[in-house]
């Protein structure tokens, strides 16, 4: 099985900073020790051009993320701190899903060891979600194979919101997001089936 990765998924946070971003050198060194994955299986990717990226997301917040020009409150919805390596670090998990997406296509099943940023917006970041890989993974699709249908199971326990906005007009896209009521984000954005599930505390 095919499995892309890039070492430029990490990305230097500040400390203290909640998001465990070392968790996909630690998911590709398990796979590839525990023998799961081959070493070889293992596809280095570069970055996403910028054309795949405008498929989903506006000109103005690509610019944005670029020159790192995101105001204060854009800063704290998005939750990850500018520098000039955010967007190509981003860019780069965009192209993992993308050629993911392809090769699970050509193979029955493919990985990719980062992505499911379903909080990005066509217009804006949020949740530590800059780019939107699934919705431009699927542009791609579209663009390579008109007509094709797809359907996006999302688990997480948050709803993926920026997903289901991004996708909600298209007919022959299906989202499916299962995940905790009472969690973030606090505004859900409706999409084609979503399964919100209590906390129950014993």
């Amino acid at each position: 099985m095919r499995c892309f990765y890039s070492s430029e998924f990490y990305l230097e946070l500040p400390n203290g900073h909640p998001f465990p971003m070392d968790k996909f050198r630690v998911s590709k060194d398990m796979l590839v020790g525990s023998g799961i994955v081959k070493g070889e299986d293992i596809i280095e990717v570069q970055e996403a051009e910028s054309h795949v990226l405008r498929r989903v997301h506006d000109d103005d917040y690509l610019a944005k993320i670029y020159y790192g020009q995101l105001d204060r409150k854009e800063q704290i919805q998005l939750g990850l701190p500018l520098s000039p390596k955010l967007y190509h670090r981003s860019a780069t998990e965009v192209e993992a899903t993308r050629q993911a997406c392809h090769a699970a296509l050509q193979d029955g099943v493919a990985a990719v060891l980062a992505g499911g940023t379903h909080h990005s917006f066509q217009n804006r970041g949020e949740g530590y979600c800059v780019f939107n890989d699934v919705a431009i993974a699927i542009r791609d699709l579209q663009v390579h194979q008109p007509g094709i249908k797809v359907m996006v199971v999302d688990t997480d326990a948050h709803q993926g919101n920026g997903t289901n906005s991004i996708l909600a007009s298209d007919p022959n896209v299906f989202t499916y997001s299962i995940h905790v009521g009472r969690n973030f984000p606090s505004k859900k954005v409706s999409g084609s089936m979503d399964v919100e599930l209590s906390l129950i505390h014993i």
